[in-house]
């Protein structure tokens, strides 16, 4: 007898993951991860965490309503710095010492219309403990390094999750969801030795941000192009001679 899934089969569930590059095998008719890097990603990805794979389980909290078992035990130290400077000086932080410390890491722009904020940095760890040691780190390190008023929070899971779920201190997921979320996984392949961004990639996306900082009236920008604007706007005025 054919087998569903709360009402749904899996290609139903994971579909919208073929548009970002999964696929299923030929070889052997499992579910794959992309063959190839997001170029195009708003973040540089410094020091992935080797056992979270969010881009599924994202798309699975999307098609099935609940938080999957690794957002559970998700904690996020959150960075938040007030202009692309202080970001860029976060990103040369996370490739020193935020990696000498083994914290798992990434940061770039906000774009997300949800977030009230322009820039962040994100340090990943499993269990609220890891949590809690990290972010005495970082924000030890983000007092000395950048600057005391930049704000470091930790968190537990996705403002997406908590935006739709609830606070996540209450979150209490369906007694369905581990059973069903085993369903679907038993057929995945998740990338076992991630890497950092690599330099080409993270050359474009720096460029990004400088672009990003400038169309947010954030003039930090300008200390990274030699004073010279983003986008030069080379117009006349009339206005004085009113």
């Amino acid at each position: 007898m054919h087998e569903t899934i709360q009402g749904r089969d899996i290609i139903d569930i994971i579909k919208p993951l073929f548009d970002e590059g999964w696929y299923i095998s030929i070889s052997d008719g499992r579910i794959k991860p992309p063959m190839a890097i997001n170029c195009d990603a708003p973040w540089i990805y410094i020091n992935p965490h080797p056992k979270l794979h969010c881009n599924f389980d994202m798309n699975l909290f999307k098609a099935m309503n609940f938080a999957p078992r690794n957002c559970r035990n998700c904690y996020k130290v959150v960075i938040r710095p007030n202009t692309v400077k202080q970001l860029i000086k976060l990103y040369e932080l996370m490739k020193t010492k935020f990696i000498q410390n083994g914290l798992y890491c990434k940061c770039g722009i906000e774009d997300r219309p949800y977030v009230n904020a322009n820039y962040g940095g994100y340090n990943y760890n499993q269990g609220l403990k890891s949590g809690k040691r990290s972010y005495k780190i970082i924000r030890k390190l983000i007092d000395e390094e950048i600057d005391p008023s930049v704000s470091v929070i930790l968190k537990r899971g996705c403002t997406e999750m908590e935006l739709a779920l609830g606070p996540t201190k209450q979150y209490q997921p369906p007694e369905w969801a581990d059973a069903e979320e085993d369903k679907i996984t038993q057929y995945v392949d998740f990338i076992k030795n991630k890497i950092p961004t690599p330099k080409l990639i993270a050359d474009h996306t720096f460029r990004k941000w400088l672009e990003f900082a400038w169309d947010r009236k954030d003039n930090t920008c300008l200390e990274f192009s030699d004073g010279i604007p983003i986008y030069p706007n080379k117009i006349d005025t009339y206005h004085e001679e009113v």
